[in-house]
């Protein structure tokens, strides 16, 4: 199956990043396309990237970053043709415990800082995801401050 795709287009073509979840492992992958509407192909496996939610960001220096996990977040730099890792990976950069990450990565820059935005477990008794936090950095790979809720779905 898959699960929790994102799509970004870079130099003329779009990226689809996905979880295949089976059985023993969610792998990550990276399929590639010249429309948004597909076809997708050549799909492939992102080495070393285990979980769910794959997201993509490029930062204003052409350098894409992938994102996933459930957790913990996690993070790595990718090649210049967005379908390897490169470099080490960050696997704690947004924690359970510190930050209520739980899954649904997502990042952007704004006037020199990292926003994450991911979707948070503070009500995990009622919702998975009944959250919208966030958390701040000075680089893509952290390390990064809880800032907060933005949205929350119980709220009254």
């Amino acid at each position: 199956m898959l699960y929790a795709p994102d799509c970004i287009y870079h130099n003329g073509q779009y990226y689809l990043y996905y979880c295949l979840a089976g059985d023993k492992t969610d792998d990550e992958g990276v399929a590639v396309s010249d429309s948004p509407y597909g076809p997708f192909r050549n799909g492939r496996v992102i080495k070393g990237a285990e979980c769910i939610d794959p997201s993509i960001f490029i930062d204003d220096d052409g350098q894409a970053y992938l994102y996933w996990g459930q957790g913990y977040a996690k993070g790595a730099r990718l090649s210049r043709d967005l379908t390897r890792i490169e470099g080490p990976i960050s696997d704690k950069l947004l924690t359970f415990q510190e930050h209520a990450f739980n899954e649904a990565s997502s990042v952007r820059k704004r006037n020199g800082i990292y926003y994450y935005i991911y979707g948070g477990h503070q009500r995990h008794g009622e919702s998975n995801c009944a959250t919208l936090n966030y958390a701040t950095s000075t680089s893509p790979l952290g390390p990064f401050t809880y800032r907060g809720v933005i949205v929350d779905n119980f709220s009254s």
